[in-house]
Protein backbone atom coordinates (compact mmCIF):
# COMPACT_ATOMS: atom_id res chain seq x y z
CA UNK A 1 0.00 0.00 0.00
CA UNK A 2 2.41 2.89 0.69
CA UNK A 3 4.70 1.60 -2.77
CA UNK A 4 1.46 2.20 -4.04
CA UNK A 5 1.09 5.50 -2.52
CA UNK A 6 4.03 6.25 -3.63
CA UNK A 7 3.96 5.41 -7.08
CA UNK A 8 0.67 7.14 -7.03
CA UNK A 9 1.92 10.48 -5.76
CA UNK A 10 4.78 10.32 -8.13
CA UNK A 11 2.69 9.92 -11.29
CA UNK A 12 -0.02 12.80 -10.24
CA UNK A 13 3.24 15.13 -9.77
CA UNK A 14 4.66 14.32 -13.02
CA UNK A 15 1.24 14.82 -14.98
CA UNK A 16 0.70 18.10 -13.02
CA UNK A 17 4.24 19.51 -13.82
CA UNK A 18 4.13 18.19 -17.24
CA UNK A 19 0.67 20.13 -17.52
CA UNK A 20 2.11 23.48 -15.91
CA UNK A 21 4.88 23.69 -18.24
CA UNK A 22 3.22 26.24 -20.01
CA UNK A 23 4.60 28.64 -17.50
CA UNK A 24 8.06 27.85 -18.08
CA UNK A 25 9.46 30.01 -21.13
CA UNK A 26 12.65 32.38 -21.85
CA UNK A 27 10.11 35.57 -21.90
CA UNK A 28 10.66 34.70 -17.90
CA UNK A 29 14.35 35.16 -18.13
CA UNK A 30 14.42 38.01 -20.82
CA UNK A 31 12.30 40.05 -18.36
CA UNK A 32 14.67 39.09 -15.16
CA UNK A 33 17.23 40.43 -17.34
CA UNK A 34 15.99 43.50 -18.40
CA UNK A 35 14.99 44.47 -14.58
CA UNK A 36 19.17 43.43 -14.36
CA UNK A 37 18.56 39.92 -12.39
CA UNK A 38 19.78 37.38 -14.36
CA UNK A 39 19.45 35.04 -11.14
CA UNK A 40 15.97 35.42 -10.57
CA UNK A 41 16.45 36.15 -7.39
CA UNK A 42 13.60 38.81 -5.94
CA UNK A 43 11.86 39.09 -9.52
CA UNK A 44 8.46 39.67 -9.81
CA UNK A 45 8.16 36.24 -11.88
CA UNK A 46 6.89 33.28 -9.71
CA UNK A 47 8.33 29.97 -8.72
CA UNK A 48 8.10 28.35 -12.24
CA UNK A 49 5.62 30.74 -13.66
CA UNK A 50 5.54 34.30 -15.46
CA UNK A 51 4.36 36.18 -13.56
CA UNK A 52 4.07 37.10 -9.64
CA UNK A 53 2.08 40.05 -8.23
CA UNK A 54 4.03 42.28 -6.21
CA UNK A 55 2.53 44.61 -3.41
CA UNK A 56 4.86 46.95 -1.96
CA UNK A 57 4.81 48.38 1.69
CA UNK A 58 5.58 51.97 2.90
CA UNK A 59 7.66 51.20 5.71
CA UNK A 60 7.38 55.39 6.68
CA UNK A 61 3.37 54.87 7.38
CA UNK A 62 4.31 53.01 10.46
CA UNK A 63 1.53 50.22 10.17
CA UNK A 64 0.84 47.30 12.33
CA UNK A 65 1.22 43.74 10.70
CA UNK A 66 -2.69 43.43 10.72
CA UNK A 67 -3.03 46.70 9.02
CA UNK A 68 -0.50 46.15 6.66
CA UNK A 69 -1.85 42.52 5.49
CA UNK A 70 -5.28 44.11 5.39
CA UNK A 71 -4.20 46.94 3.05
CA UNK A 72 -2.08 44.38 1.05
CA UNK A 73 -5.24 42.36 0.48
CA UNK A 74 -7.64 45.45 -0.24
CA UNK A 75 -4.80 46.07 -2.86
CA UNK A 76 -4.95 42.81 -4.11
CA UNK A 77 -8.63 42.41 -4.83
CA UNK A 78 -8.08 46.12 -6.55
CA UNK A 79 -4.76 44.98 -9.27
CA UNK A 80 -7.39 42.06 -9.80
CA UNK A 81 -10.40 43.76 -10.33
CA UNK A 82 -9.04 46.43 -12.76
CA UNK A 83 -6.23 43.86 -14.75
CA UNK A 84 -9.83 41.59 -15.23
CA UNK A 85 -11.11 44.45 -16.92
CA UNK A 86 -8.18 45.99 -18.81
CA UNK A 87 -6.18 42.79 -19.88
CA UNK A 88 -8.07 39.21 -19.03
CA UNK A 89 -5.74 37.11 -21.15
CA UNK A 90 -2.72 38.74 -18.98
CA UNK A 91 -4.93 37.84 -15.89
CA UNK A 92 -5.79 33.92 -16.67
CA UNK A 93 -1.99 33.24 -17.67
CA UNK A 94 -1.61 34.56 -13.96
CA UNK A 95 -4.28 32.68 -12.64
CA UNK A 96 -2.90 29.46 -15.21
CA UNK A 97 0.55 29.76 -13.34
CA UNK A 98 -0.82 30.06 -9.44
CA UNK A 99 -1.59 33.47 -8.68
CA UNK A 100 1.82 33.85 -7.27
CA UNK A 101 2.68 37.33 -4.45
CA UNK A 102 4.93 38.60 -3.18
CA UNK A 103 5.27 41.40 -0.11
CA UNK A 104 8.02 43.94 -0.33
CA UNK A 105 8.72 47.17 1.63
CA UNK A 106 9.43 50.62 0.49
CA UNK A 107 10.89 53.11 2.81
CA UNK A 108 9.62 56.13 1.67
CA UNK A 109 6.92 57.29 -1.04
CA UNK A 110 10.11 58.44 -3.41
CA UNK A 111 11.18 55.00 -3.33
CA UNK A 112 7.77 53.69 -3.89
CA UNK A 113 7.50 55.85 -6.91
CA UNK A 114 11.06 55.11 -8.27
CA UNK A 115 10.12 51.32 -8.24
CA UNK A 116 6.61 52.31 -10.06
CA UNK A 117 8.53 54.37 -12.66
CA UNK A 118 11.65 51.57 -13.39
CA UNK A 119 8.22 48.86 -13.55
CA UNK A 120 7.25 51.41 -16.72
CA UNK A 121 10.51 51.93 -18.35
CA UNK A 122 10.76 48.09 -18.36
CA UNK A 123 7.28 47.40 -19.51
CA UNK A 124 5.64 45.26 -16.56
CA UNK A 125 2.07 44.95 -16.90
Amino acid sequence: PVALGVAVGLGCGFALGWHLRGCFSATSKRLMAAMGNSTGEASVMGEGGKFKMVLVVRKDLKMGKGKEAAQCSHAALSAYKQVQVRNPSLLKQQEYCGQPKVVVKAPDEDALMDLLNHAKEVGLP
